[in-house]
């Protein structure tokens, strides 16, 4: 099996954290934090302040570098990218010069397509997964962290991975055929981040029946769009009720709270741009994404 001797996940959010710190428990590989924002920063000073939901709160110190003082990895590191995809072409022009093809890359941000636009930016072959659990920073330096999934498109780094994850408080999984699940994905997202950033609230709110036509009509152009591009989605509003639980906050919300760009363009966004492409009509999705973007443009704006 691949050795892995260190991991930089790049990407300094609450999903990064959260990675950062279940790979440093696990033991077996070190983890090293790159950014340089707020939360990173306090990171880098306090350690990171975990909150794992329902199993207590713990102070952990994690290795963190500017992407300037990271070094050129070598074949027995591997880069793990979380950060937010508006920031992709700048994140991907540096890393470019620092990594050669040699050195594993997995994407792991939502959307479709990613592996293909993150390996056009790279110039070279990358890798997919995508996490399935919950992370929320309601403040620099902590996270809330409500355990899931992560899924690993298979290949020998992603083996490698799943060896090592097996020993944290997450459940790694290898994938042969990924398109289901970035769809799968996908779908829980265009109901999830737009419906908590439009209306402020939390995944247990959006649960509420009073919002299952809404989830509804999402769903249907999502799982219409999906089946013209050859992928049957089994998702219906019962279905995403009786799963999607808990207190975690949708990170579109998030970012539109602290006057960020949001990824609506790479969610309900994508939805529209693939039904325009296989004739099928969205507009439900459409009018979420020009929803969204006129908070967005408000926010950004202020």
């Amino acid at each position: 099996m691949r050795e892995i001797k260190r991991i930089y996940i790049i990407g300094a959010g609450a999903v990064g954290s959260v990675l950062a710190a279940l790979i440093k428990e696990a033991g077996g590989a070190e983890a090293v934090l790159v950014g340089g924002s707020i939360h990173w920063r306090t990171i880098r000073e306090k350690g990171l302040i975990l909150d794992a939901a329902g199993r207590g709160e713990k102070t952990l110190e994690l290795a963190t570098m500017t992407p300037e003082e990271m070094p050129e990895p070598d074949p027995t590191d591997a880069v793990l990218l979380t950060g937010k995809l508006p920031s992709l072409p700048a994140t991907a022009k540096w890393l470019t010069e620092k990594t050669g093809p040699e050195v594993p890359l997995v994407a792991l941000q939502n959307g479709l397509e990613i592996q293909e636009t993150v390996s056009t930016l790279m110039g070279r072959p990358v890798e997919r997964g995508l996490c399935f659990f919950g992370a929320n920073s309601r403040e620099a330096g902590q996270v809330t962290y409500n355990r899931g999934l992560i899924r690993l498109k298979r290949s020998p780094v992603a083996e490698a991975l799943v060896e090592l994850l097996s020993r944290a408080d997450i459940k790694p999984l290898l994938v042969d055929d990924f398109a289901p699940v970035e769809w799968f994905k996908l779908a829980i997202n265009c109901v999830a981040n737009p419906l908590a950033g439009l209306l402020a609230i939390d995944n247990e709110s959006i649960r509420k029946e009073v919002l299952d036509p809404a989830k509804a009509a999402i769903l249907e152009e999502v799982v219409k769009v999906a089946r013209a591009a050859g992928e049957e989605l089994e998702l219906d509003v019962e279905f995403y009720n009786e799963k999607i639980r808990g207190s975690n906050v949708p990170s579109l919300k998030t970012d539109l709270d602290r006057s960020r760009r949001t990824e609506i363009d790479f969610i309900n966004g994508a939805v529209v741009r693939k039904g325009e492409e296989l004739g099928v009509p969205t507009p439900v999705n459409a009018l979420i994404v020009s929803l969204v973007k006129f908070l967005e443009t408000k926010g950004l704006a202020g």
